[in-house]
C-alpha cells in the first residue's frame, strides 16, 4: 500500500459527516456557504446551516437561514441541506469586531 491509498482510506468515513456553518447573515457567512456547497458535492457531504440567536427565534434569523440555504441549493441541488436556529450566545471568539 502506497501513501495515498492510506490517506484515501482514512478520509473515507469523513464523507458521511455533515459540514456545519454558521450563519449571521453576512456576507462572509453567504461565502463560507458558497465553499460549504463545493465541498459537500464534492465529498457527498451534508450541510447543517446553524444559527445562534440569543432571544427567540425571529423572521430576520429564519430569514438569513433561508437565504444561506437558497445559496446552496442554487450551487449545487444535489447537497442535503438542514438548517437549526440554536438560541444562546454565539461566541466571542467567534463574533466579528
Amino acid at each position: 500500500m502506497n501513501i495515498f491509498g492510506a490517506i484515501g482510506r482514512n478520509l473515507s468515513p469523513l464523507r458521511t459527516k455533515p459540514i456545519v456553518v454558521g450563519i449571521d447573515g453576512s456576507r462572509a457567512a453567504l461565502r463560507s456557504v458558497g465553499w460549504a456547497a463545493a465541498e459537500g458535492a464534492a465529498t457527498g457531504s451534508s450541510l447543517h446551516l446553524v444559527h445562534v440567536a440569543e432571544h427567540a427565534p425571529s423572521e430576520r434569523n429564519r430569514a438569513a437561514l433561508e437565504a444561506a440555504r437558497h445559496a446552496v441549493l442554487e450551487r449545487n441541488s444535489s447537497v442535503r441541506v438542514d438548517t437549526e436556529i440554536i438560541r444562546g450566545r454565539s461566541s466571542p471568539d467567534l463574533s466579528p469586531g
